[in-house]
């Protein structure tokens, strides 16, 4: 398969069947969906199979929720959502999509901005993780002379200097975060396009700022 992908064995295998080979990609369920859907129309007979048929419902599902992970705008807080719920349906995801799988590089940090986008309390680790992410902090002003000079009580006013007080953290907003890469993805998709065989003499600066205007062609 791996020799029938090539220019030279794609060209062979159109000239002879009219189709290209498929290939599965490991980080896309589109790949496996297009592997399914050449076997039922290389093989129609497949169609009839319960097996092949259970496998294509459950990639059915999967698929959906791959392409609605490549929205730009999605938040941490709907990825878990959606990740949790893919949990509950298949069990066995459950090592992959966890918030402690082996894949995620910082669990903690994940994890705090969850929270943060659904209003939670953060752990004292999922706090101490995401402290970059603290907003600068604003000076409470103090009691002035007329609020202690007010019909206020003496008890009352020591109510209000502990609420003046107490320390609050309060976080930027965490929706600029991106909870997958398909943006750096797609921008090294891009960059292959740019880099052609007749722009190979480019300089790296020169590509580097192609393929950002490429990038950000919604902002000309």
């Amino acid at each position: 398969m791996l020799k029938l992908s090539t220019e030279k064995g794609r060209a062979c295998l159109d000239s002879v069947t009219g189709v290209h080979p498929k290939t599965k990609n490991e980080t896309r369920w589109s790949s496996t969906m297009k592997m399914l859907k050449r076997c039922d129309d290389l093989i129609p007979a497949l169609s009839q199979m319960s097996t092949k048929n259970a496998v294509k419902c459950g990639v059915d599902k999967w698929m959906l929720v791959t392409v609605a992970l490549q929205d730009e705008e999605l938040t941490m807080l709907q990825v878990r959502d959606l990740f949790d719920h893919t949990i509950a349906k298949y069990p066995i995801m459950k090592k992959y999509l966890c918030t402690n799988a082996a894949i995620i590089n910082n669990a903690p940090f994940e994890r705090a901005l969850v929270k943060l986008q659904s209003g939670r309390k953060l752990a004292p680790v999922e706090r101490e993780a995401s402290a970059r992410l603290l907003a600068p902090a604003v000076e409470e002003t103090s009691l002035s002379e007329e609020d202690s000079e007010s019909e206020e009580t003496f008890e009352q006013l020591a109510l209000k200097r502990r609420r003046l007080a107490r320390p609050a953290d309060i976080y930027i907003d965490t929706g600029f975060v991106s909870p997958t890469s398909n943006i750096c993805e797609r921008l090294f998709s891009q960059s292959k396009l740019v880099l052609s065989d007749q722009r190979r003499a480019l300089r790296p600066a020169t590509l580097e700022m192609l393929v950002f205007l490429r990038a950000n062609r919604d902002l000309w």
